[in-house]
């Protein structure tokens, strides 16, 4: 999508181009030659011949670059949608319109009374038109210049329209001091020749560099849908479906930041030969490829005393459209979950995060490693849109790059907690939570003193808001008193809770609104509330329930977690890559984010 706005952004801008190039040969040099013709008829059909062709291609690239620069500023995502591509596309509108001006058609084919006055006067008003076209079309060349300094291709784009417009003074300044109405007409036709040669020549350019780039750079964004339905059961977890071994086998894989292993349930385990069984299951003999490296070296256990223990293993894994060759995976043949499904793992935060691999064996790289390493992604990094409870689209993730149109206002950056210098939990800190009701009072469920802070944990793969008693009582007394409420009573709109976090070693902060309706799944024919209490009294857990209601960057190269106000109504989707590196999420934005 961004080559095509490119393209369309330079074939707009080059055909204003050409069309000012033309219109000053008209005025300058074409249309006054017109009076060195020895007698008035010759010149009255030269000039009706010229005025004919020269309108029909003018109005020809004025209709190119009105159209392209529209359809730019169409396909343009609204955060990039700049008013200078209608702006310009308006001047080119009323640049072909000015043929509608009245009182140049001062001679016609069939005017037999003419004299030498009557073609002089024709010629000078000719003449002030064409100026005041290409006064027009200079203007608006100048504008879409100016408009495209900041795209990509800027100095391509720039150097090119400058040389199409020079090489239109070059062809224009042909010797017509004589009668020649063929070498005009070839004139022109040149002209439209070396366009369209011109522009196929730059998109093939434009195409070249763009695919050279991601050969380069390994500039890969991958994409996959999320869903919150697995088996009957909605909202209680998020889910991508990938694939593993040779054939590749698909697999409903929970996604989850709150740990780092890609484990496949083994079709063999005894839990997945149960009546509520597993969602899928590996079948390792239909898998030449797979290759066990460690075995019995799983064993990761989860913070709600769901279990996973097996080997570790290699075999082709799929992600969307990539294939990883040889990815280290972990094949669990026990299978441990009291609270519900069992399903494949796609972890993707950090080794020491939530789920622990308890055994003696050394953990092995994580498939968002092996993504970095195969050259098929930028950096560690990716950012989450989960699907909301009315479902109104699907969510997805992004590896290697961000949604800019799935967020409201401005990512802020917060660090993660280091030790010794390294990141290793994609913690953060919650300061404050306060209560919206429908009346337009409020009221403050925690707020950190001054000496303490809340750290907690953001995970996709929690399914509750783990909080200390006293805001549990609160939020409980809020939702009715109860946990369960029936579903048509849990309606957006009525209460909301605001939530402040912030990071480490900074002060900024950043605020996420969650609506109580967000906090509630179906369960058992009734609502279920998706609070918890936290009886560790360390970290606590921010759940999926409550990061649905954000758009979330996670960047475990740079320790940091991003996150804005998720666009509930997003109907488009505008993927940008984010380059490596400390700035790399502002240059994908376009802007710099608050850290």
């Amino acid at each position: 999508m961004p080559s095509t706005i490119a393209a369309c952004k330079f074939i707009g801008t080059t055909s204003l181009g050409l069309f000012t190039g033309v219109s000053y040969s008209l005025a300058a040099l074409s249309i006054p030659s017109l009076l060195a013709l020895p007698s008035a008829k010759p010149a009255q059909h030269v000039f009706i011949s010229l005025k004919q062709s020269a309108s029909l291609h003018l109005r020809s690239l004025a209709a190119v670059s009105f159209l392209t620069l529209n359809l730019a500023y169409a396909l343009s995502p609204a955060r990039a949608r700049h008013p200078y591509l209608l702006w310009t596309s308006l001047v080119a509108g009323l640049a072909a319109a000015s043929d509608l001006v009245p009182g140049q058609s001062l001679l016609s084919q069939d005017q037999d009374d003419v004299n030498g006055e009557t073609v002089e006067r024709a010629v000078r008003a000719s003449q002030r038109l064409e100026q005041a076209r290409a006064a027009v079309g200079l203007l608006g060349f100048t504008m879409a210049l100016v408009g495209i300094w900041g795209d990509v291709f800027k100095e391509g784009q720039i150097i090119c329209s400058f040389f199409s417009f020079y090489k239109v003074l070059r062809i224009s300044q042909l010797p017509t001091t004589t009668y020649q109405p063929p070498p005009t007409n070839h004139q022109l036709l040149l002209v439209m020749q070396f366009f369209t040669a011109f522009v196929l020549c730059v998109s093939v350019l434009l195409l070249h560099i763009e695919v050279a780039a991601v050969a380069a750079t390994g500039t890969q964004v991958i994409e996959i849908a999320l869903t919150d339905t697995l088996g009957g059961e909605v909202g209680w977890a998020y889910y991508a479906n990938i694939s593993v071994g040779t054939p590749g086998q698909i697999q409903s894989a929970l996604v989850d930041t709150g740990s780092s292993d890609t484990i496949f349930p083994d079709s063999t385990a005894i839990a997945c030969r149960t009546k509520s069984g597993c969602a899928t299951t590996f079948v390792l003999e239909e898998s030449p490829d797979y290759k066990v490296v460690t075995p019995g070296g799983l064993s990761v256990g989860y913070r709600d005393h769901s279990k996973m223990e097996g080997d570790y293993s290699v075999d082709r894994v799929q992600v969307g459209d990539i294939s990883i060759t040889n990815a280290r995976i972990g094949v669990a043949k026990v299978v441990e979950d009291p609270t519900g499904i069992k399903t494949a793992i796609l972890g993707i935060g950090y080794p020491s995060n939530e789920g622990q691999n308890t055994s003696d064996q050394p953990c092995c790289s994580t498939l968002l490693q092996a993504l970095v390493e195969s050259g098929e992604i930028e950096s560690r990094l990716y950012g989450v849109y989960l699907s909301q409870r009315d479902h109104v689209q699907d969510g997805s993730i992004t590896f290697g790059g961000i949604d800019t149109e799935k967020f409201k206002d401005q990512l802020t950056t917060l660090n993660c907690p280091r030790d010794n210098g390294i990141t290793t939990k994609l913690n953060l800190k919650l300061d404050n939570v306060k209560a919206y009701l429908q009346d337009g009072s409020s009221q403050e469920l925690m707020r950190s003193a001054s000496d303490e802070s809340h750290p907690v944990i953001m995970d996709t793969g929690a399914t509750a808001w783990r909080v200390s008693e006293p805001v549990y009582r609160k939020i409980l007394m809020l939702a009715g008193g109860n946990e369960q409420r029936p579903c048509k009573e849990v309606v957006r709109g009525a209460i909301y809770f605001q939530l402040t976090f912030s990071g480490y070693g900074s002060t900024n902060t950043a605020t996420l609104n969650v609506d109580m309706a967000d906090l509630f799944s179906p369960y058992a024919g009734t609502c279920q509330l998706a609070v918890t209490v936290d009886s560790s009294g360390e970290t606590l857990g921010v759940g999926h329930h409550v990061m649905r209601a954000g758009y979330w960057v996670f960047d475990l190269d740079n320790g940091q977690i991003s996150v804005a106000q998720a666009n509930l109504e997003a109907k488009s989707s505008n993927v940008v890559k984010v380059q490596k590196g400390a700035g790399g999420l502002s240059k994908a934005i376009g802007r710099k984010t608050e850290v």
